[in-house]
């Protein structure tokens, strides 16, 4: 579980999420920031690994609804992952370990890296 989900605490970073209102120690009410202002604060780079896990957990979905229906109970979650670029790799990397609190290489899987590279990468880390 990503630790930015337990900022809202009703959402786990779902775009559907509208924010909310909460009080603070301090008794002031703060408004929780739109996902547009949230985004508009993020890096390139993080725009890009963010786009590509949301790509990825969409296209897991589908092709297991896919599987379930054709297979019934003997679909298996597919591996829909690439291998990126050194670079990336190193990026992605980074960016999982520094957003979960328990890192796997199931975190890299679902930033779209395949399940081969996923495991090797987080043997080695």
């Amino acid at each position: 579980m990503r630790t930015a989900a337990a900022d809202c605490g009703n959402c786990f970073e779902s775009p559907m999420c509208k924010g909310h209102t909460s009080t603070v120690k301090g008794g002031e009410n703060t408004e929780k920031k739109t996902k547009w202002e949230t985004y508009a604060e993020m890096s390139k780079d993080e725009l890009v690994i963010r786009l590509v896990e949301a790509e990825t957990r969409h296209a897991e979905f589908v092709a297991t609804v896919e599987s379930l229906a054709r297979d019934g109970s003997r679909w298996a979650i597919p591996d829909l992952g690439e291998k990126p670029t050194e670079e990336w790799l190193g990026k992605i990397v980074a960016y999982a370990k520094a957003h979960t609190d328990d890192f796997s290489y199931m975190d890299l899987a679902e930033y779209g890296v395949d399940l081969e590279t996923a495991e090797k990468l987080w043997r080695e880390c």
